[in-house]
């Protein structure tokens, strides 16, 4: 090899195994004993044209799995993460979900607590938004504006008042 030095640990060590025969040379690739490490690996031989001489390949298991497990260890961090994304993101949906239920059960008791408090006034009530749309009446408006029946709504404009009251 020239001025090139080989520097190879395993120059010189003895096979962990006995030599490879009969079908062991096919040169197909094969789960077998690694030849310098003696651990489980895959292995592949075939003889050569120089009589008596094989050339083998093989690698131990724990060598040739070792990115793998490194991919599959990063690729259950990332579903891990993710995992755990998804179970912040739903507590956090719940936690709005419970909030919003029990601010509309707060905004429904105020509506009834407003809706007691104009039943109980003798006087006539009506109440208007910025807009002119009717928010709520009491008892008391209907008792004195009979014929406002049917056409009080919430939502409807003032105007749609005037007109029954004009034709009377």
């Amino acid at each position: 090899f020239g001025n090139h030095v080989c520097r190879n640990r395993h120059l010189g060590q003895r096979l962990a195994v006995g030599p490879l025969e009969g079908e062991a040379l096919s040169g197909q690739m094969r789960v077998g004993v690694a030849r310098l490490s003696g651990e489980e690996g895959l292995i592949t031989a075939r003889p050569v044209l120089y009589g008596g001489m094989r050339l083998t390949v093989s690698a131990p298991m724990n060598q040739l799995l070792a990115p793998w497990r490194q991919g599959v260890l990063l690729i259950l961090l990332v579903m891990l993460a993710f995992i755990t994304l998804a179970f912040a993101a739903a507590s956090v949906i719940h936690w709005q979900f419970a909030r919003q239920l029990q601010t509309a059960a707060e905004v429904e008791r105020a509506k009834a607590t407003l809706d007691r408090a104009l039943d109980a006034m003798a006087d006539a009530f009506l109440l208007c938004d910025a807009k002119d749309r009717i928010v709520a009446w009491n008892g008391r408006y209907l008792e004195m504006y009979p014929w406002l029946d049917g056409v009080l709504k919430v939502g409807a404009p003032f105007e749609a008042l005037l007109r029954p009251g004009a034709i009377r």
